[in-house]
């Protein structure tokens, strides 16, 4: 056990930092912005880019399903730094000269990303709208991101003042990830309350998992499959970004339909470490039995109960951990909010079993790194 690991305090920092980000004004201010963009475009479906780097990129599909569900529009695509600055340097014929997109938003935890930076600067060119949300005070990075745009404000920071835990550590992004989702999340609902409660179900869950036999298995294999769909995207991609950035295992994301289309043959011709299955339950009363009304769960659909027979049968036959992710919650967002509390804890435990800091994997750094990191030329 790697007691004085920095991975193990940000894992118990990371409920009360997002409960402090929860605890601040970001979510209506938000909220104002997106009714100030929607009248500035006659209350039609806008068009909208999220862009997140590294661990950011998960929180940004997340955010998409809450937005497409909170500004009634279809119109969104989530896209890294370097996709959005190509995508947003096409020139598309328009002969009134209007923005492809009605406005950019950019997740960025400190604010001060090299990345983000550089796709403010395309839309300051391109005179899209832009929104950064960020933990960063906002008197740090307004010079930065100067407001161009026709609304009050362009930065949605959820720092909290009274936050004493300090910013987040490491190469693992934990509260990070999370802290912008539940501030998108709570546009729909406030469930700071029920937040906090999921972070103690992820790590009960976690707990009943054999995590000795999990690290042992990827420390031979250091291979994850992963099997998503649209609804559990956010979570499968938060599990791709926060394995792979610990140095614990390649990740292979496998969409539930397109693997029936000969991914399969991987299952038979490679070893891997672990097959996580992202499952989407459907929950019914049984209104049969008015005495004892007791809850059931089904299968979203017949084909994923016939896939999950089959990862059974695989993951048997291959001597693979076999780990089976989800609940019957109804929200998408709620699912996957339930979801991704989970995965912080699985990688800290996993990584203390294989004497691995998964905040700081590489000790020492390297600096040839550094130079990628920060660079600030064209890309």
């Amino acid at each position: 056990m790697l007691k004085k690991a920095v991975s193990v305090e940000q894992l118990r920092l990371m409920p009360n930092r997002v409960l402090f980000a929860e605890q601040t004004n970001a979510t209506s201010k938000l909220r104002n912005l997106l009714y100030e963009l929607k009248k500035e475009n006659d209350n039609r479906p806008m068009k909208m880019l999220i862009v997140g780097a590294g661990g950011s990129f998960p929180s940004a599909l997340l955010v998409k399903q809450i937005l497409a569900r909170e500004c009634k529009t279809p119109e969104i695509e989530v896209v890294t730094p370097q996709t959005a600055i190509k995508m947003l340097r096409q020139s598309f014929f328009n002969p009134i000269n209007e923005p492809f997109y009605n406005v950019v938003i950019a997740i960025s935890y400190s604010g001060k990303t090299p990345d983000i930076q550089s796709v403010y600067e395309v839309c300051k060119a391109k005179n899209i709208q832009f929104i950064l949300v960020t933990k960063a005070i906002i008197s740090d990075v307004e010079e930065m991101y100067s407001n161009y745009n026709s609304i009050f404000s362009n930065i949605i920071s959820y720092h909290n003042e009274n936050d004493d835990t300090g910013n987040e550590r490491g190469m693992i992004s934990m509260a990070s990830t999370l802290s912008p989702i539940v501030i998108f999340d709570n546009l729909g609902s406030n469930c700071k309350t029920g937040n906090q409660k999921y972070f103690e179900k992820g790590k009960e869950f976690v707990e009943t998992l054999d995590i000795v036999a999990l690290a042992e298995h990827i420390k031979i294999n250091p291979i994850i499959n992963v099997f998503y769909e649209w609804d559990t995207m956010p979570t499968a991609f938060d599990i791709e970004s926060k394995f792979t950035e610990a140095g614990i295992a390649n990740v292979i994301l496998h969409e539930k339909k397109n693997f029936s289309h000969g991914r399969y043959v991987s299952l038979y011709t490679l070893k891997s470490g672990l097959n996580i299955n992202l499952r989407r339950l459907i929950s019914f009363v049984d209104i049969l039995n008015e005495l004892n009304e007791h809850q059931n769960t089904i299968y979203k659909t017949p084909y994923d109960e016939k896939l999950e027979v089959f990862l059974d049968y695989i993951s048997a036959k291959n001597n693979t951990p076999y780990i089976k992710i989800g609940t019957d919650t109804y929200m998408s967002s709620q699912w996957n909010i339930e979801a991704m509390l989970i995965i912080p804890y699985l990688l800290v435990a996993i990584g203390e079993e294989l004497g691995i800091d998964i905040s700081k994997p590489l000790q020492p750094f390297p600096e040839e790194v550094k130079e990628l990191y920060n660079y600030r030329g064209k890309f």
